[in-house]
């Protein structure tokens, strides 16, 4: 019996050594830092924020650092904000909006890799070399959306006078924000009509650009809300919503059934493998969030996860 207590011991010694040493060694090692403003983390949710830095940092084993500056700060200032969290980061995340201050930071850092997160709303834009830029794949997010979307059993019936045959109909409207419909329009209608047609049965869809252009239809089984018409989310009468947000899920209607966010902590472990793998360019997938499982099929979540 002693002679297993004192292996347990030493067992549990060996474990603590082991722990103590990968525990030194993370927090010696370079850190990400990501640049965000003010009103990022008030759309995100602190709790969450806090929670998807701790996840990624254990995925990347190594610590992931927010640069939070303020919604009015100079192009200039932030990459002053970024050294002063780290003087040696491993590897710096810019939202597209500071991307100038991206290229500021690297004129100043040459040797680091930075990084900018075009999300879905990117126009080409001059940078300077050795810059990675990776944009968000809509043409999969929108795919797996219409797949998620058709499965929405909602359907109204619709009596054939000439028959007695029933008709099943069902009808659901998409609301691309004008910049990202004039940008990706063709292709993200393609790639979201790809998911829906592999239904049996599947939807009409009309895709508008505003509420104003929106004339009145009885009977939706979905909205997809996707940049254009977050401010009438509260109004969508308990209609299934997919939203493309990187709103904190816990404040979303319980009718938003799908939130797509391809914020840059959805996309930063992938954005620093890319960067590490020396790939100037790239796509990065969305995280496909679901509020609550039991509104979707269990097949058609394995499809898009």
């Amino acid at each position: 019996m002693k002679i297993k207590f004192n292996k347990l011991i030493l067992t549990a010694a060996l474990i603590g050594i082991i722990l103590i040493i990968l525990f030194a060694v993370f927090q010696t090692r370079s850190p990400v830092l990501i640049v965000i403003d003010e009103s990022f983390i008030n759309l995100y949710g602190t709790k969450r924020l806090r929670n998807q830095t701790i996840s990624n940092s254990l995925v990347m084993f190594r610590n992931v650092k927010t640069v939070s500056v303020a919604n009015d700060v100079s192009d200039d200032m932030i990459p002053f904000a970024v050294q002063n969290f780290s003087s040696q980061p491993y590897c710096v995340l810019f939202p597209m909006r500071f991307a100038k201050s991206a290229e500021i930071y690297h004129a100043l850092n040459p040797d680091i890799r930075v990084v900018i997160l075009e999300g879905r709303n990117s126009e080409d834009i001059n940078t300077s070399a050795n810059l990675f830029r990776y944009k968000t794949d809509i043409e999969t997010d929108f795919y797996k959306a219409g797949i998620v979307a058709a499965s929405i059993k909602s359907p109204v019936e619709s009596v054939n006078e000439d028959s007695d045959d029933v008709v099943i109909k069902r009808y659901m409207i998409a609301f691309l924000e004008p910049l990202f419909n004039r940008l990706h329009g063709t292709k993200v209608r393609s790639s979201f009509l790809k998911g829906i047609n592999e239904d049996e049965n599947p939807p009409e869809v009309w895709f508008y650009t505003a509420f104003s252009d929106y004339y009145q239809i009885l009977g939706l089984s979905c909205i997809i809300l996707a940049g254009s018409g977050a401010e009438y989310l509260e109004n969508t009468r308990g209609i299934p919503v997919i939203l493309y947000s990187w709103l904190d899920p816990s404040l979303a209607p319980a009718n938003v059934i799908l939130i797509i966010d391809d914020s840059p902590w959805a996309q930063a472990v992938q954005a620093v493998k890319l960067a590490v793998s020396g790939e100037e360019e790239g796509l990065i997938k969305s995280k496909f969030l679901i509020p609550d499982a039991e509104k979707i099929d269990k097949t058609i979540l394995r499809k898009i996860r």
